[in-house]
């Protein structure tokens, strides 16, 4: 379920085409689309090195995008509220950490099969709760499929937007590493749990 999300989620951080601005923006377009041309300058400078050397792809995302991206509310919503309360201030900082390296990779790792996908952003509705908003997007793929994806922001005290979902053909990929990890909360403890995912991210 997870590699639904990669490919068309990665393709939209690579492929517009405005300079970075203020991220404390009234909308949280302007962020998103800024980042995207950091990253995909980074990719094209680096093309022919990303297969040899994926760490190329890991530092750009991790530079550019996951700053903006909500880690603690994501990896709360992940544990599930009861699995977060009972969890110790250590786990929860292990878990964030640990849950963020994972979420880099599975995104990182399509990176060097980009293909020159399109992205068009629909123009924004009024959201009824100011500090939440959606930003739709369609991928266009060279051969013409076209693919909905939708960033799901929150606005934090501080006024600036960080994303903490993203739906593809709209299904949630945060439902989907919930579901992933609330599988595994029924059959081991969280300190297991977050020594997998360490060893898994080391590999």
């Amino acid at each position: 379920m997870i590699n639904k999300f990669v490919k068309p989620f990665l393709s939209s951080i690579l492929v517009c085409s405005i300079s970075l601005l203020a991220y404390a923006a009234e909308t949280p377009l302007p962020m998103i689309k800024g980042v995207n041309e950091q990253i995909i300058s980074v990719l094209q400078t680096n093309q022919s090195k990303l297969k040899e050397n994926p760490k190329i792809i890991e530092q750009a995302i991790t530079k550019y995008f996951i700053p903006h991206v909500d880690t603690v509310g994501m990896s709360r919503s992940v544990l599930g509220r009861i699995a977060w309360t009972k969890a110790t201030t250590e786990e929860k900082n292990q878990f964030t950490h640990e849950f963020t390296r994972l979420v880099l990779r599975t995104y990182a790792q399509p990176l060097v099969h980009y293909s020159g996908e399109k992205v068009e952003f629909l123009p924004m509705k009024a959201s009824n709760v100011p500090q939440f908003s959606q930003i739709q997007s369609i991928i266009i793929r060279p051969n013409g499929q076209r693919i909905p994806v939708t960033y799901h922001l929150v606005r934090n005290a501080q006024g600036e937007w960080k994303v903490y979902d993203l739906s593809v053909e709209g299904v949630s990929l945060l439902n989907s590493f919930r579901n992933q990890f609330g599988q595994a909360l029924h059959n081991e403890e969280l300190k297991s749990i977050i020594s997998k995912m360490h060893q898994k991210n080391l590999s």
